[in-house]
């Protein structure tokens, strides 16, 4: 798991990803097609994460939200699939 903020400033929590696909904890839903924009520190150096969302579904922790990363560079997606464990 990875801490995450928003960019309301919220915070979220990245769950899993693959090369297809990001899910998260949220604490709001997310439409889908909804851009969905966070920030990390990872490895010592910050990392933009910039989505398009499947959807979400509640869950009792708060939403689950899945969905595509758009302009990720390839070592960053290797580097949050590292922190992983993947």
């Amino acid at each position: 798991m990875i801490p995450l903020r928003l960019s309301t400033g919220e915070p979220a929590t990245l769950l899993g990803a693959t090369d297809a696909e990001f899910k998260l904890l949220s604490p709001r839903a997310f439409a889908p097609g909804a851009p969905l924009e966070a920030s990390a520190e990872l490895e010592g150096t910050a990392l933009s994460l910039k989505l398009k969302c499947f959807g979400s579904r509640r869950t009792d922790a708060g939403f689950e939200v899945r969905g595509r990363a758009i302009s990720l560079t390839r070592g960053d997606r290797e580097r949050i699939l590292r922190a992983l464990g993947g």
